[in-house]
């Protein structure tokens, strides 16, 4: 069942009267442009973090699950059900509010800054927040929830367990196509059974969405594989089968589809095809997502390197090696923040890296917190956001830190 306020209008003349602006999204299929919101390139040109780097402020915060800024703010979803909005420059709290479902798994923003609404995805379907106020619009149920959402233009685009990939209509959460991903399920690799890979009866387990406008793409972590489905239409677009268990978001490039797999390998896809233009062996399995320039692809490996490979070709141009520790080792599960001249890494082993974007050489390496894992980081192009969490040992904390110069 949905349940929606009428038009965006009309939300827009009750907020205004409220006391609170919101510029309602003009439906224009050319004006909007893509930006690494919805490609996931991790490129961010205006980021520079300069030694030494400050915690600008930090939080208290257990089982954060994901985060992202928008407009001057950011906001923290939590295992917990709550959504928290914060001042990104100063952390001065906002809002929080329960989202009614058993867990949340992922939130979206538009691209439109003018447009003041987040998705967020949970275990029970999809609902529609203004970023002003945490208002819940429209909150829409879909039968075994969704994964991390994707919005371009006036659709939201999303896959769920139960093995179909949906887009919604973003003023009313009404479901303008569904797709079965789950009918063509290609058989398990060796060694990468799909009954170990998903969570309880759930059919499927798809990963968080990307698209280039036309095409929305997610990786499938039980099937070891890419989907490729067109916006417009709701029709598969292609499939592109790994042999390890899939857990990245894919980065979109002009030409390419890159993602990395557990059977240890890199993957670049031919985005009009779904072939396979070259791979690149890593020494462990591959669950960072990719980042690119449009010329280079970087990406970390649970060996603990860094790549930089050719777009074109897949050729190493340079490997950084980050530290390890004891008993776990040093794997790498976030994506690389990408500037003109500098690569900024967080690594589960606890330190962000920042490195020469031309050869891999180490600038300047921090530590948020003593002892702790970073498990969660993004960006607002001026700061560096990380989530931590307690280490194998139990040491460390369980907190949020905003980093700057």
């Amino acid at each position: 069942m949905t349940f929606y306020i009428p038009s965006l209008q009309l939300i827009v003349a009750l907020l205004t009267i409220g006391g609170l602006a919101v510029v309602a999204y003009e439906k224009n299929e050319n004006q909007q442009k893509l930006t690494v919101r919805q490609s996931h390139t991790g490129v961010h040109e205006s980021l520079e973090l300069k030694t030494p780097v400050k915690t600008l402020w930090n939080l208290q915060a257990t089982d954060v699950k994901e985060g992202t800024t928008y407009a001057g703010c950011v906001y923290l979803l939590t295992d917990d059900k709550n959504l928290q909005s914060f001042d990104a420059k100063t952390g001065e709290h906002h809002w929080d509010i329960e989202i009614p479902t058993e867990r949340t798994t992922g939130l979206a923003c538009s691209a439109n800054e003018e447009f003041d609404f987040i998705a967020v995805s949970h275990y029970d379907g999809l609902a529609l927040v203004e970023r002003h106020s945490g208002a819940v619009l429209w909150s829409k149920s879909i039968i075994q929830g969704l994964s991390t959402p994707v919005i371009y233009n006036e659709r939201i685009f999303a896959a769920s367990p139960n093995g179909k990939a949906y887009a919604f209509d973003l003023n009313s959460g009404e479901i303008l196509w569904e797709h079965d991903y789950l009918h063509d399920a290609p058989p398990d690799p060796r060694g990468f059974d799909g009954n170990r890979a998903r969570f309880g009866d759930k059919p499927a387990r798809p990963g968080a969405a990307s698209t280039d406008g036309k095409i929305v793409y997610f990786s499938v972590f039980d099937q070891c594989r890419v989907v490729a489905i067109d916006c417009l239409s709701g029709e598969r677009h292609w499939a592109f089968n790994t042999q390890g268990w899939m857990l990245c978001r894919p980065a979109i490039s002009e030409k390419y589809v890159l993602a990395g797999s557990q059977d240890d390998h890199v993957y670049c896809i031919d985005k009009e095809t779904g072939k396979e233009a070259w791979k690149f062996k890593t020494n462990s399995r591959v669950e960072a997502s990719p980042s690119t320039d449009g010329e280079h692809v970087f990406i970390g490996s649970c060996d603990a390197n860094l790549y930089c490979l050719d777009i074109e070709t897949g050729e190493k141009v340079w490997h950084t090696k980050t530290e390890k520790r004891k008993k776990y080792g040093g794997p790498i599960y976030e994506q690389a923040f990408i500037t003109k001249d500098v690569i900024y890494l967080p690594s589960m082993e606890g330190q962000v890296y920042a490195l020469n974007k031309s050869n891999g050489k180490l600038l300047w390496q921090v530590r948020p917190s003593e002892g702790s894992e970073i498990d969660m980081s993004f960006t607002d192009g001026k700061r560096l956001f990380v989530g931590t969490r307690l280490n194998f040992d139990d040491e460390g904390d369980e907190a949020f830190y905003c980093l700057g110069k």
